[in-house]
């Protein structure tokens, strides 16, 4: 019950009078409704003063009574009843890893298989990609082509399981997509260049800079493969050349961009960079050819900037392309040998290479950095000698006095 004001009471403005009836009435709503009473409406409304010369204006600004049950006609206005204008933007990044949720197409459309179709389904909305402009486009485009002229080779390996082409595809998506989504990235990286990498430059250089290699030394081969795989310094003027040894590119090609060029790594499963028969070290990977220095890259920024293969992309990279760490396509694991059911059924992960291949890789586009870097992996059961694993300390400690806010880690094993 309302309480009412006598004449003998101080006057109020009408405003005071107004909010603190609010207030009452609220509290008493609340009491009520949490004893679980049932309110009924009172005929007889709170009356104000008539002393008061104060009027109130329809136009004012009064405080909302919102209070209630469906009983009572009164409506209680909680935070769950916010209207959406009301409530605070999503920040961005929470907005990016919301993927647009897209319809399962069940026909080819304008591609070799369904998987395919679904696969470009918001492909310029959803993947961002470092590297040189032509990269994306490009992708798209190695992809199209390696299906259909690999297609011979997927009917034979659905055959050998006895399914449809169809069926084999979408197998086969489902297992690159598994084994690229649980993998770290990685460089490895030769000791004699490590402190010139961390302490010097900063950054990893290609043989276009260094004119050196662990691999093949051989800058038209690889200048030609990586306009064909990732149009890096293609132009309408610049005839696509034959990705062979030796093969003649302009000398345009081979030194425009050179500091932007890809830099190779490879991905695997295994905490420090394992890949080989086994999935661990021991025994030594079969990428320390490269070096025995695991350099483990942030997966946030491998990501963002990395393409990747099954297999040593000089050469069969024309024909099984790389395609976007973020959005791997089946396009990137070579059918090297005869049978379909070892893919869908033996693959144990990418540290384990039982898939005809001695290693993946990954190729970083638009430089690779320190500032990519997670953390640096050594062991003698990866081919380092105990002064070796000192340089490293050594190295890695003059690192650390430079740049005492790096949260790099030097990881033993």
């Amino acid at each position: 019950m309302l309480e009412r004001f006598t004449e003998t009471k101080p006057i109020e403005s009408k405003d005071v009078i107004v909010k603190r009836l609010a207030k009452e009435m609220l509290e008493r709503f609340r009491a009520r409704f949490k004893r679980g009473e049932k309110i009924e409406p009172k005929d007889e409304p709170a009356t104000l003063p008539e002393s008061s010369p104060k009027e109130i204006k329809v136009d004012e600004e009064q405080p909302e009574i919102t209070i209630g049950t469906e009983e009572t006609g009164i409506s209680v206005e909680t935070e769950s009843q916010i209207t959406p204008e009301e409530k605070p933007e999503e920040s961005k990044s929470v907005k990016e890893v919301h993927k647009k949720e897209r319809e399962i197409k069940t026909d080819r459309g304008n591609f070799e298989s369904v998987t395919t179709n679904n696969f470009f389904e918001g492909w310029d909305e959803d993947l961002e990609l470092e590297g040189n402009p032509e990269l994306k486009e490009q992708i798209r485009q190695n992809i199209i082509r390696a299906e259909k002229i690999n297609q011979q080779r997927y009917e034979h390996a659905a055959a050998d399981l006895g399914i449809s082409v169809e069926e084999f595809k979408e197998r086969l998506q489902v297992k690159v997509e598994e084994m690229v989504r649980g993998a770290n990235f990685f460089r490895a990286t030769q000791l004699s260049v490590l402190d010139k990498i961390m302490n010097v430059d900063g950054r990893w250089k290609s043989q276009f800079e260094t004119q050196t290699s662990n691999g093949a030394l051989d800058p038209g081969f690889r200048a030609a493969s990586e306009m064909r795989m990732f149009g890096f310094n293609k132009t309408d003027e610049v005839e696509m050349p034959t990705a062979t040894y030796g093969a003649n590119v302009s000398d345009e090609v081979l030194q425009n961009n050179k500091e932007k060029r890809p830099i190779y790594g490879y991905f695997s499963d295994e905490e420090h960079g394992a890949i080989n028969s086994y999935g661990k070290i021991p025994p030594p990977t079969n990428v320390t050819g490269y070096g025995a220095v695991n350099i483990k890259i942030k997966k946030e920024r491998a990501l963002q900037k990395a393409t990747l293969t099954f297999h040593d992309s000089l050469g069969p990279g024309s024909e099984w392309p790389p395609t976007a760490a973020a959005k791997p396509h089946f396009a990137s694991f070579r059918l090297s040998y005869s049978g379909g059911g070892r893919i869908l059924n033996e693959l144990k992960g990418p540290s384990v290479a039982n898939w005809g291949e001695s290693y993946t890789e990954v190729q970083y586009h638009g430089g690779l950095t320190m500032d990519d870097v997670e953390s640096i992996h050594i062991t003698k059961g990866n081919g380092l000698y105990p002064e070796d694993i000192e340089e490293v300390r050594r190295i890695f400690k003059k690192y650390k006095e430079q740049h005492p806010e790096s949260t790099i880690e030097l990881i033993e094993f």
